[in-house]
């Protein structure tokens, strides 16, 4: 029996039966390209030219003799008999690869991709990776920091780490730990502009504000929160004149160069108030109703590589 006429009788094919009407390498290729719908993007996952992976895609069309995706100028989208092999190919290839990861001893070996929210890679994670190779040390990391939550159904990563209010559904999530909130200056600026103990003179001060991880209309939630708890007050035509960066860590390189008072967040910003670089005039923090959430794939959980990162992720919650 062809492979389209088993498309036709069912909703599901055996994997072996697939696996055997075509090459893996053109499946590679048109899972990769169906999950993206974008040839550039799978050309780059697979490190293949885009045309390399166009032309396998058209020959395993010719193959089946059939079209696997509608090709127009501005988009790319399935069939519906793409969309159906699609469903099968991705389900198949998933379970050879986790049972290929398994056959080998059991062992945690290979690439481990993280999607890591940027601030917390670089102040957080990155710091401790050397005590996670001292551990493992056959397994390779790659982290792609992005602030905006990875999608596991079309980005390439095993587990990711992101700061937000709501874990993600439909992937096995654990909440790391939460994050308190705080005003935090270079000392010159609180000597400046007299802060010490005196919110009222905030006033007087250039607000910092980030947008990593939030949303383009909570610009100034963490600060309004801070300010609330606090019994204090900013007008809102204040808040708005203060800087705005897309990263953390940019505003807190504002704030020790005396450009303003940026809204800490202690897990991020603990090193910094250590060595003095930066400082708490005011002596009052809040809880923020977000916290580090750790996420991947339910099917890819137990996978060796991604239960050792998971295990020591665990551990140094302890530390």
């Amino acid at each position: 029996m062809v492979l389209k006429e088993a498309l036709s009788m069912s909703n599901s094919l055996d994997s072996g039966q697939l696996l055997r009407r075509s090459s893996l390498t053109a499946l590679q290729c048109f899972e990769c390209a169906a999950r993206h719908l974008n040839f550039t993007h799978a050309a780059e996952e697979l490190h293949l030219t885009q045309s390399a992976v166009s032309h396998r895609i058209r020959n395993l069309e010719q193959q089946l003799r059939y079209k696997l995706f509608l090709r127009t100028p501005k988009q790319l989208s399935l069939t519906g008999e793409g969309r159906r092999l699609y469903d099968v190919v991705h389900h198949t290839l998933g379970q050879l690869y986790a049972e290929l990861e398994a056959i080998d001893h059991g062992s945690a070996t290979g690439l481990l991709v993280l999607g890591v929210v940027p601030t917390f890679a670089r102040h957080w994670l990155v710091p401790r990776l050397a005590d996670f190779h001292d551990k493992h040390p056959n397994i390779q990391v790659r982290i792609r920091v992005r602030a905006s939550v990875l999608d596991f159904n079309t980005d390439p990563v095993d587990a990711a780490i992101y700061y937000d209010e709501h874990a993600l559904p439909g992937v096995q999530t654990q909440a790391l730990f939460d994050e308190t909130l705080f005003p935090v200056c270079s000392r010159a600026y609180a000597d400046k502009f007299d802060l010490w103990n005196k919110p009222e003179n905030l006033r007087q001060c250039r607000i910092l504000h980030d947008i990593e991880a939030l949303h383009a209309e909570e610009v100034y939630s963490e600060w309004l929160l801070w300010l609330r708890e606090s019994g204090n007050e900013l007008s809102q035509a204040h808040l708005q004149r203060g800087d705005i960066f897309n990263h953390f860590d940019l505003a807190l390189v504002a704030a020790m160069n005396h450009a303003g008072v940026a809204m800490g967040r202690e897990q991020l910003v603990r090193s910094r108030l250590d060595r003095g670089d930066l400082v708490t005039p005011f002596g009052f923090s809040v809880k923020s109703p977000r916290c580090y959430y750790y996420l991947c794939g339910r099917e890819n959980a137990q996978r060796p590589r991604i239960q050792a990162f998971t295990n020591w992720l665990t551990s140094q919650l302890t530390i």
